[in-house]
C-alpha cells in the first residue's frame, strides 16, 4: 500500500494530489503532518530562579505539500494548472486534507489552503512545474478520524434494551449507564441527540461528576419524535425545530468532553436520566477521534 493524499475543498470537490485524472502530479514531499508545535507559556516569580510554567499552548498547524504537475504539452500543462487552481481558494472556507499512510491509517485535517497557488519558477519546464501548497488549521490543530463514532441507546420504561448494565429506575426517571471509548490522543467534544417522549433529560459524566441538564425555567418535555441536539463544541442546545433551549440548561451544567483513554483502560462512564421515557425514547452520541499526527 502506498501514500494517498486527497484535498476536499469547502464545496466538497475532491482533488487527488497523488494521481488525479486531468492533473497528473507526482508527489514530492509532505511536512508538518506529525506532532504539532507547542509553546511553553511561563512567568517570573519574585525571589525564585528561572520562570514558572503557566500552561502549554498548542499552535495552529501548517502542513506544506509539494507536488510536481505534469502536462502532455506546454498548453496542456497550463490548462491543468488553471483547472487545479479552482480548488485552493481560502475564501471559499475550510476544506479537508485526507492522508492515508502506507500502513492503511487514514486521517483528515480540517484546514484552509492558506498559501494560495504557488508555482516554483526555478523548477518550471515546458511540461512540468513544482506546485507548493500550504494548509493552515484555525482551531484544533489535530488530525481526526474520517468518520464519526456513533452510538445509540434506548431509554424506555420498562427497559427492554441494555446498552451496558446496569439500567435502573429512579422514581419515574429512567437511568441508563454506559461507557464511551475515545482511543485518540486528545479529548473530543461529542454531539448528543435526545429523542422523546420524556422530560428534563440529564447527562452525567460519572468519572468527573460534570453534567448537562435541561431543568431550568420549567425544564423541557419532549413529545414522541421530538428531539434535542446538544453540541458541546459549539456550546448550543436546540430543539428539532431550531428553538434555542439554552435558557433551559441548569446553571451547574458544563459542555463536558470525552477524554482519551488507552486501549486497555476503561472508557468514560455516562449516566442518562429522563422522566417518562418509553420504548420510543433514545439517546444518540456522535464524536470524532482526534490524533496528534497522521502516523
Amino acid at each position: 500500500m502506498t501514500w494517498s493524499i486527497i484535498w476536499f475543498d469547502a464545496r466538497g470537490f475532491m482533488v487527488d494530489l497523488i494521481d488525479p485524472p486531468y492533473i497528473m502530479p507526482v508527489w514530492q514531499s509532505l511536512t508538518g503532518a506529525m506532532t504539532p508545535e507547542y509553546t511553553f507559556v511561563t512567568e517570573r516569580t519574585p525571589l525564585k530562579d528561572g520562570q514558572q510554567l503557566k500552561y502549554i499552548d498548542v499552535e495552529n498547524r501548517e502542513v506544506d505539500l509539494i507536488v510536481l504537475v505534469r502536462g502532455n504539452s506546454e498548453e496542456d500543462l497550463w490548462n491543468r494548472l488553471n483547472y487545479l487552481s479552482n480548488f485552493f481558494n481560502p475564501r471559499q472556507g475550510q476544506g479537508r486534507l485526507r492522508v492515508q499512510t502506507p500502513t492503511g491509517v487514514t486521517r483528515d485535517l480540517v484546514c484552509y489552503p492558506s498559501s494560495g497557488f504557488r508555482l516554483s519558477e526555478s523548477s518550471m519546464t515546458r511540461t512540468s512545474v513544482e506546485l507548493h501548497l500550504t494548509f493552515l488549521t484555525i482551531g484544533p490543530p489535530y488530525w481526526r478520524s474520517i468518520s464519526q463514532t456513533v452510538k445509540s441507546f434506548k431509554l424506555d420504561n420498562p427497559p427492554t434494551f441494555f446498552p451496558l448494565p446496569p439500567i435502573t429506575l429512579g422514581g419515574e426517571a429512567i437511568v441508563s449507564v454506559f461507557e464511551l471509548d475515545n482511543f485518540g490522543h486528545v479529548s473530543t467534544q461529542p454531539v448528543w441527540k435526545i429523542t422523546g417522549p420524556g422530560s428534563d433529560p440529564k447527562i452525567t459524566n460519572q468519572t468527573t461528576g460534570e453534567y448537562i441538564a435541561l431543568t431550568n425555567n420549567g425544564g423541557i418535555t419532549l413529545d414522541a419524535g421530538q428531539f434535542i441536539v446538544i453540541d458541546t463544541a459549539q456550546k448550543t442546545v436546540t430543539l428539532n425545530d431550531g428553538t434555542n433551549l439554552m435558557s433551559r440548561v441548569d446553571w451547574g451544567s458544563t459542555f463536558f468532553e470525552i477524554p482519551n483513554n488507552g486501549v486497555f483502560a476503561e472508557g468514560t462512564s455516562i449516566k442518562v436520566e429522563m422522566t417518562g421515557a418509553t420504548d420510543e425514547s433514545s439517546i444518540e452520541v456522535r464524536y470524532y477521534t482526534y490524533f496528534l499526527g497522521v502516523g
